[in-house]
């Protein structure tokens, strides 16, 4: 996957006019098709490494809030995982979300 579509992903997902339009039901039908394919990459997005279920909901969390807010890791509080599973994680998730987007070859 090229990094072009990869800032896309990552332009979709930090988004906040898109979270402003959904919370104030005026979303757009792009919003709606975003915020599906990022709910089915939430659920597609395992941390198989991680043996507790409460750990692998804190990464999922955290990956999210850096994406969306752009805080690094240092600065997301405790995720339960190093800086370099972090982002390895967290380019996993933006990959996920941009295959749910169609942004791929392999989904065009």
């Amino acid at each position: 996957m090229n990094n072009k579509t990869l800032e896309i992903a990552k332009a979709i997902i930090r988004d906040t006019d898109r979270l402003r339009r959904m919370k104030a039901g005026k979303a757009t039908a792009f919003d709606k098709r975003a915020e599906a394919a990022i709910a089915r990459a939430s659920t597609r997005f395992l941390v198989k490494e991680l043996p507790d279920d409460k750990a692998r909901e804190r990464v999922r969390e955290r990956v999210l809030f850096s994406l969306i807010t752009g805080t690094p890791w240092e600065h997301c509080g405790e995720t339960y995982v190093g800086r370099r599973l972090f982002y390895t994680y967290r380019n996993r998730y933006v990959e996920i979300v941009a295959e749910e987007l169609g942004l791929t070859r392999r989904h065009r």
